[in-house]
């Protein structure tokens, strides 16, 4: 009895072909789509214990009754839930905007002109940001209509510099206005008058804009 239970103890392997006939089984319709828990829902449960567990806690030294225990379980669970909301009500607030001006996010069909009355307009408010972002659109819907780049406004900005390689100065000047471009925009921080200045600049040596020898923030 000794040495049957210290064979029991011993590790054994499975006998020959186990493997292949469990795979053969697993293959089958009714067994499709199964698998076990992914990490994502081990660590929800863990979590989901973990609070019940201190929820528990807390009732046991408050030393309450079962249905005094029940009601201020359910107002700790609806506070949870509130602030749950709360918290994914704030996020869709942030991510809104972003999403809309994400790289990909398809702009509005709108011409180079109207694109640049914009960024004008932007920059007599003291909107910056905003003129910067109308700026790059308006060099974006230039290049469209010379026919130096493809009409794609689902394309992102890195994409764009790569479809002027053959034009090496727009591909240069757009680089410099997609970079101030990228930082106020995608970077979400404010831009200054110089800021919009340098992307009038580039405007003007792409001919979206005439030149100006005495350019001010809101001319």
């Amino acid at each position: 009895m000794t040495q049957a239970a210290a064979q029991f103890e011993q590790p054994s392997s499975p006998p020959a072909g186990a493997r292949a006939r469990l795979d053969v089984i697993f293959r089958r319709g009714e067994f499709k789509g199964m698998h076990g828990p992914t990490a994502l829902e081990i660590l929800e449960m863990r979590i989901g214990r973990w609070i019940g567990n201190l929820i528990l806690s807390i009732l046991m030294h408050l030393h309450l009754g079962a249905k005094a225990g029940n009601i201020s379980g359910w107002v700790v669970i609806g506070i949870a839930f509130g602030f749950l909301c709360w918290w994914l009500w704030k996020r869709l607030a942030v991510l809104g905007p972003a999403a809309e001006s994400r790289p990909g996010a398809a702009a509005p069909q709108i011409t180079s002109r109207q694109w640049l009355d914009e960024a004008l307009a932007a920059a007599d408010r003291g909107e910056f940001r905003e003129a910067v972002h109308c700026a790059y659109w308006a060099a974006i819907a230039r290049l469209e209509d010379s026919g130096r780049l493809a009409r794609d406004r689902a394309r992102t900005p890195r994409e764009a510099l790569r479809q002027l390689g053959a034009h090496a100065f727009e591909r240069e000047t757009l680089a410099n206005l997609t970079r101030s471009f990228e930082r106020v925009w995608y970077g979400q921080r404010p831009a200054s008058a110089a800021e919009w200045l340098g992307a009038r600049a580039q405007l003007e040596d792409m001919g979206c804009l005439k030149r100006s020898t005495a350019a001010t923030v809101t001319s």
